[in-house]
Parts: C-alpha cells; sequence; structure tokens
C-alpha cells in the first residue's frame, strides 16, 4: 500500500506528461492512474491534485483551465 506521499511522487510526473486542460480531466487521469492498484476516491484525488497546487506543479487559471510549471 502506497502512502499519500509515495502517491503523489507517482502521479507528479505522469501527469505533467498527460497535461490535461480542464479540472475535470485533471481529477479523472489522477483517478485512472490507480485503477490497476485497487482505484482511490475522489477525496484523495482532490487531495493528491491539492497537494500538486501548494507545490506549485500546477494552478487552476481564471478560465478554468489547468497550468502547468514549466521545468527549468
Amino acid at each position: 500500500m502506497m502512502s499519500f506521499a509515495e502517491k503523489v511522487d507517482f502521479v507528479k510526473p505522469r501527469i505533467i506528461k498527460l497535461a490535461p486542460k480542464k479540472p475535470d480531466s485533471l481529477m479523472r487521469a489522477v483517478k485512472t492512474m490507480f485503477n490497476f492498484t485497487g482505484g482511490i476516491d475522489d477525496i484523495e484525488a482532490g487531495k493528491i491534485v491539492g497537494n500538486l497546487k501548494n507545490q506549485g506543479i500546477i494552478r487552476i487559471s481564471e478560465a478554468n483551465r489547468v497550468e502547468y510549471r514549466q521545468e527549468a
């Protein structure tokens, strides 16, 4: 069983590569990543997305679009 921090680390590079544009697509993508490991619920997916926001990896724009931090 993965810890929460491990789940965030698992999602981070994959979500940047997938780069879904809308918040609902982002949530679906996060949930899909765990389909083969028993799945996660909406609450946990939301916590992972919130953690990515706190780390500055993603942000939701005024136009309700997901924006990604550009790695240098």
